[in-house]
């Protein structure tokens, strides 16, 4: 463009940035930035969360927040979308004080936090192990007037499930009629993940066979982790049953579960009819 004479716009910049940022070529979405300011280009609050999104991502949080600090400095209003950005990278890096805090200065004096500003760090705390807080800021949410779905309830029972609290994830399971609520295939494979893990197969078929009655249909996730629990816990037949209800509903056996059967067959456990084929490209 500017070969021919053409100088390039504040949307030609930013969406070059923002191509480097994703890249995670930091030091040519950072240079794009300079000659935006360098041209007397509009620097404004989108061009200037495309660079701290990339810089967040890249887990370098230091770079974010001299950004953030410098608009405002310039007299710029963060909006929603920086605010959120900063909040996952602080959780990226284990910082939930930072996030924290961060969250707050949104109710306080900031952009009000959406359901994305909501899931990010409800999603945050639940990987850094975090529950109580995570229960704290879900009945918070709970409280509030945003109206929100199934996904949120998804990331607290995941969370549950990973910091072993299956019961307490059993229960807001329960409580979804309640609340008017279906679970979804994601609700269900969470649970049914949790409960081979901690060896509750028969109550994790259970689950299976009540998401098919309530027309929510197991997907190959769902399959290969029920599979794979029977398995290791030797019980083969209703193994095999499930592997051929996955073949017959055309879902493949994965990785794990492939090996797993064809130890099986090396063995002489399980018939070779059940042999996972590869699927060949076309």
């Amino acid at each position: 463009m500017i070969a021919r004479g053409v100088e390039p716009n504040s949307v030609t910049y930013n969406s070059l940035m923002e191509g480097y940022c994703l890249q995670g070529d930091m030091d040519k979405g950072k240079g794009i930035f300079d000659l935006m300011l360098k041209k007397g280009s509009i620097v404004d609050v989108f061009s200037y969360s495309i660079l701290i999104n990339g810089y967040c991502n890249e887990r370098r949080m230091k770079k974010a927040m001299l950004l953030f600090e410098e608009m405002t400095r310039k007299g710029m209003v963060p909006d929603t979308i920086t605010y959120t950005t900063l909040i996952g990278g602080f959780c990226k890096e284990g910082r939930i004080d930072d996030a924290q805090n961060m969250f707050s200065k949104m109710k306080v004096g900031g952009p009000l936090p959406n359901i994305h500003t909501y899931s990010v760090l409800l999603d945050g705390l639940c990987r850094n192990r975090q529950i109580d807080m995570a229960l704290k800021l879900f009945g918070e949410l709970e409280g509030s007037n945003l109206d929100f779905g199934i996904s949120l309830y998804n990331i607290l029972i995941d969370g549950l499930c990973t910091a072993r609290r299956i019961e307490c994830a059993r229960d807001l399971f329960r409580s979804f009629p309640s609340k008017g609520l279906q679970p979804d295939v994601k609700t269900y494979t969470i649970l049914i993940i949790a409960l081979s893990t901690k060896g509750l197969f028969s109550e994790a078929e259970a689950l299976l066979r009540g998401m098919e009655e309530k027309g929510c249909s197991p997907d190959t996730v769902t399959y290969n982790t029920i599979i794979q629990g029977f398995i290791r816990n030797d019980e083969l037949s209703r193994a095999q049953e499930l592997i051929q209800e996955m073949m017959t509903k055309g879902f493949c056996a994965d990785d794990s579960t492939a090996k797993m059967i064809t130890d099986l067959i090396t063995k002489g456990k399980l018939d070779p009819a059940f042999h996972p084929v590869e699927k060949k490209s076309v």
